[in-house]
């Protein structure tokens, strides 16, 4: 069954722009060297609950996998066997239920723990995902978005990170703010994204579009940007004053002549795109396959399926893996042996597992 671009992004969960549809120190350094590319093969793992996925992550070294429009809004798995536990969090508005939510750390990788932001009363959520069910450990009330665009996740050392519209200009501004009802800005950089935005006379936002917006990954106190039209990562180290340091910047330039071309790239028929993200204390893992869109009816098809794989220490693009079966939506363990796929262009029968450490084992006899 062949998708929509913009059904496609849906189903990964990364639909977040309106295109379609560690220590801290040091000076910024660009990793240019050429990564090696290598194609790997998968085993298959059969899922034997009707689920619709939404988003999935990798937490307390379990796969946790969210669903929309099930009575439970989360299924939780053993790994690497990829075995059904138990199924959490009924949906809706009574005793014991609670209304649909966002996995806020889904790309950080196993820290242990996860987020959900709620919004009435907007807060965060910290759950330690156990055997049986989850177990809600913190709670961190944050402020309301209002009327306006925000993207809101917590950083490191306690500070919150908000993606916002700067003062109704067409300009995102990355925030580092305290939490709280009322935010104070430690920080801020200026994102060279490209946004078109309407307001209401009362100063609503009524209509966004955005290009090339960036998704935020946190791994301890490393906070990486990959931005979603060109191959491109900047990775900071957020400071315990909250202040950012860029310590390595990789791939394309973004620079204006960039910005200029970026319309134009959305419609190209042929494009990458950034599909899915997992993180380990090591490596930051960028699924970004390469699909074609039929202009006339605009669905997707998956030509290639691509993930980069950066180093945390110094912003390196190490390596490219190919993989088969046009799996592009990934989970990758803690320990950096497995790297868990599924293809959201079909229903969720399947999880693909390709094994790195004997990838990685085969590399080291190559070169002795």
């Amino acid at each position: 069954m062949k998708k929509t671009a913009k059904h496609l992004l849906e189903c990964l969960g990364v639909g977040i722009g309106a295109l379609w549809l560690v220590g801290c120190a040091g000076q910024a350094r660009s990793g240019d060297d050429q990564p090696t590319v290598q194609t790997l093969t998968a085993d298959s793992i059969a899922i034997h609950q009707v689920i619709n996925p939404h988003q999935w992550a990798v937490s307390a070294g379990k796969a946790v996998v969210q669903t929309l429009r099930m009575d439970s809004l989360f299924y939780v798995y053993s790994l690497p066997d990829f075995r059904f536990l138990y199924a959490w969090g009924r949906r809706g508005n009574g005793p014991g239920e609670m209304l649909p939510t966002q996995m806020l750390n889904a790309f950080d990788g196993d820290t242990d723990s996860l987020v959900l932001r709620f919004t009435a009363p907007a807060t965060f959520r910290t759950y330690r995902v156990g055997q049986e069910a989850f177990t809600a450990t913190d709670t961190l009330a944050v402020r309301s978005d209002g009327r306006g665009f925000s993207l809101r996740r917590p950083f490191p050392h306690g500070f919150v990170g908000d993606i916002r519209i700067k003062n109704k200009e067409e300009k995102e501004v990355l925030y580092v703010c305290r939490p709280g009802t009322e935010a104070q800005t430690v920080d801020s950089l200026e994102l060279p994204t490209k946004v078109k935005a309407k307001y209401s006379d009362r100063g609503t936002l009524i209509e966004m579009v955005r290009w090339n917006c960036p998704y935020l990954v946190v791994r301890g106190d490393r906070v990486a940007m990959v931005y979603q039209m060109v191959s491109h990562v900047d990775f900071y180290c957020l400071t315990p004053e909250g202040k950012l340091i860029l310590e390595a910047s990789t791939g394309v330039p973004l620079d204006q002549d960039l910005a200029g071309r970026l319309e134009t790239m959305a419609e190209a028929p042929r494009r990458e795109f950034v599909a899915g993200f997992s993180a380990t204390d090591r490596y930051l893992y960028v699924s970004r396959p390469t699909v074609e869109v039929d202009p006339e009816t605009g669905q997707a098809s998956i030509l290639e399926a691509k993930v980069q794989v950066y180093r945390w220490e110094d912003g390196k693009l190490q390596s490219e893996l190919l993989l088969g079966l046009s799996s592009i939506d990934i989970l990758v363990t803690r320990d950096d042996r497995y790297l868990f796929a599924r293809n959201p262009l079909e229903d969720f029968d399947w999880v693909y597992v390709y094994r790195l450490d004997l990838l990685r084992g085969k590399t080291s006899d190559n070169k002795e």
